[in-house]
């Protein structure tokens, strides 16, 4: 068995690099589909405010409100979009990665 020191030693620096740009690769893709859908969360909560306030208004800010909640749930649908195509992308990432590895052994 070898020792920790050994390890150390032994290891290829090019395939350290390339370890840690596949996790970076990864994390990054991540960091985009969970801050859109963080978006997402947000446009539809606004969604669900303006319906929930707009209840006694009179008829032309109802008419204004739902124009406005239109608005934010099309964003909201753009933004899960966004998160759908990061996760994708995450998704053949991680095929292609784990392709390489098998070419490897």
């Amino acid at each position: 068995m070898k020792s920790f020191e050994e390890i150390r030693e032994d290891t290829n620096p090019e395939y350290l690099e390339e370890r840690l740009l596949r996790k970076g690769s990864g994390l990054v893709l991540y960091t985009s589909a969970k801050r859109r859908g963080d978006a997402s969360e947000k446009h539809f909560k606004g969604v669900k405010d303006v319906l929930n306030t707009n209840a006694g208004a009179s008829l032309e800010q109802q008419v204004r409100g739902l124009s406005h909640a239109m608005e934010e749930l099309s964003k909201g649908l753009l933004e899960q979009r966004h998160q759908i195509g990061a996760v994708a992308a995450l998704a053949t990432a991680a095929l292609m990665i784990n392709e390489k590895k098998t070419k490897r052994r």
